[in-house]
């Protein structure tokens, strides 16, 4: 085992047990990737009425627990506290969107314990992914030595080398949750995304009927005002004003200084480097060879 996995998971197996007994236990996982759209598929599961989405207990507005994995050494929550989460949902499907469970050990783990599971994973051109996380990065956690692009991939080298194995993790999901496994590439939830849901809500078995108001709002779209000051900010009005506890409330087109502001802000793409988009396509097309060739993509384009 690595360190991406959380092992006191493993030294709980009978309370897991005993959780699935009571059927105290998320019914599906949403696993990655980071910049596949996962806040937007979070937030339409969210508000679906058949379908509760966990929170982190001990961090507010924090979609992802990252029970599972341990993939930066941070201390994850307690057995207890997680399984609590999902305890007396009657009628409800249970889940948790967690972008840090895509390594194989983890898989592996979940698989194990919680056995019959559904898994929801995101896949989008791994050189938009981690582009766009160096302009996150840049513009939420500003820190001189990362805004060089080369520095940033580098003092960040060992994670982002270990994610985006999409050869290893997709078929390893096929092999081991077979039809309990739904896979999306992002152009389609950009291009499609009230079919995008609606095939979401089939796989989880709820009503395929219900439109989330998310089908008509962009979900963390590119803007200036992208910044933990702002998110917090828009977080507090919007739950005040509609009951959201959400980090970035699907409902925020219903506050005009909010719609003002995101329509004055709005940021038109950089160009990509073409040294930083030749550096990864080094590094990652033969992590997804095998996958880009099974759905006949390129890794030059958006996928």
């Amino acid at each position: 085992m690595t360190q991406m996995l959380n092992k006191k998971i493993l030294n709980n197996e009978i309370l897991i047990t005993e959780m699935l007994k009571k059927k105290s236990a998320p019914d599906f996982l949403g696993i990655g990737y980071p910049k596949t759209g996962t806040t937007w598929v979070y937030e339409s599961l969210k508000s679906h009425p058949n379908i509760f989405m966990a929170e982190h207990p001990h961090v507010k507005f924090k979609k992802e627990i990252n029970f599972w994995s341990n993939y930066r050494g941070d201390e994850t929550i307690s057995p207890d506290d997680y399984f609590k989460l999902f305890f007396n949902k009657p009628n409800k499907i249970k889940g948790e969107f967690s972008v840090t469970y895509v390594y194989p050990e983890v898989l592996l783990a979940i698989k194990k314990l919680l056995k019959t599971v559904k898994i929801i994973c995101g896949f989008k051109n791994p050189i938009d992914c981690i582009i766009s996380s160096h302009l996150h990065q840049i513009r939420n956690s500003p820190d001189k030595k990362n805004i060089n692009f080369f520095d940033y991939y580098e003092n960040n080298k060992s994670f982002l080398e270990n994610s985006y194995n999409y050869d290893e993790i997709f078929f390893l999901c096929e092999e081991l949750f077979k039809e309990d496994f739904f896979y999306y590439f992002f152009q389609e939830l950009k291009n499609s995304p009230t079919i995008l849901i609606k095939n979401i809500y089939k796989f989880l078995n709820v009503d395929s009927d219900f439109l989330p108001s998310t089908v008509n709002h962009k979900i963390n779209s590119r803007y200036e005002f992208k910044s933990r000051i702002f998110h917090r900010f828009n977080a507090e009005l919007s739950r005040k004003i509609n009951n959201m506890q959400s980090l970035i409330s699907p409902t925020y087109h219903s506050n005009f200084l909010i719609k003002f502001l995101l329509k004055l802000n709005q940021a038109k793409p950089k160009k990509t480097d073409p040294k930083i988009k030749n550096f990864l396509i080094g590094i990652y097309e033969p992590k997804c060879k095998n996958f880009l060739k099974k759905f006949d993509l390129d890794i030059n384009l958006p996928f």
